[in-house]
């Protein structure tokens, strides 16, 4: 995965990443949408033909709350893992 900022400073973050998908870039967005300082969450494809997306998130402090999103997305996938298995 390639990871360009587009804009990025204390309030908001745009961001372009190359080589996921929706599925990645859907439950980040809820689990942001989650997060009671998150003012804006949300993504985009471009065009259906290249895969690229861009992530823009508003928030009091964009880093705390995508790495919280993060780490909540980690720890679930880990639990879920960890049941299939």
């Amino acid at each position: 995965m390639k990871v360009n900022f587009i804009q990025r400073n204390r309030g908001s973050w745009v961001l372009e990443a190359e080589g996921v998908g929706h599925t990645l870039f859907n439950v980040l967005k809820r689990k942001l949408q989650d997060d009671k300082t998150v003012k804006f969450a949300g993504y985009s494809q471009p065009h259906p033909l290249i895969d690229k997306f861009i992530l823009t998130v508003r928030s009091s402090n964009v880093k705390l709350s995508v790495s919280k999103a993060l780490k909540s997305l980690k720890t679930e996938i880990t639990a879920l893992d960890k049941e299939v298995k």
